[in-house]
């Protein structure tokens, strides 16, 4: 069995710099639809960026790695910020971003784990 590839662990500084990006990329998300819970995104961004780059075990490349740990993300309201550490950790592709919230998105402004690799469990409000 191959081991977990743990993503590089971060110092403070970097984490920062990673908490910084995703609420970077919540920001733009909310800014194609003209709406998003971006106060959510703005809050829990330092928790993802801990727990992507200094916790979980995961690859990038392979979302459903059945060895990976698994974050259970339950407040569908918080989806924009879980797709922003999504892409901030190369699961999903940058270039999404300016779907947020469109039909046919991988990305509903609430989220749905069927629709969007590396989103584990459907949430509520």
């Amino acid at each position: 069995m191959a081991l977990a590839q743990r993503p590089a662990r971060g110092s403070n500084v970097s984490l920062a710099r990673r908490a910084w990006n995703i609420r970077r990329k919540a920001l733009l998300m909310g800014e194609v639809q003209g709406q998003g819970y971006i106060g959510q995104a703005l809050g829990v961004a330092d928790v993802l960026a801990t727990a992507y780059f200094h916790a979980l075990d995961y690859r990038a490349e392979d979302p459903e790695w059945e060895g990976r740990d698994r974050f259970l993300l339950s407040i569908g309201h918080y989806a924009i910020a879980l797709y922003a550490v999504l892409m901030e950790a190369g699961i999903l592709p940058e270039d999404e971003l300016e779907t947020y919230g469109m039909d046919d998105s991988r990305m509903p402004m609430s989220g749905m784990a069927s629709y969007t690799p590396g989103m584990e469990i459907t949430g509520g409000s």
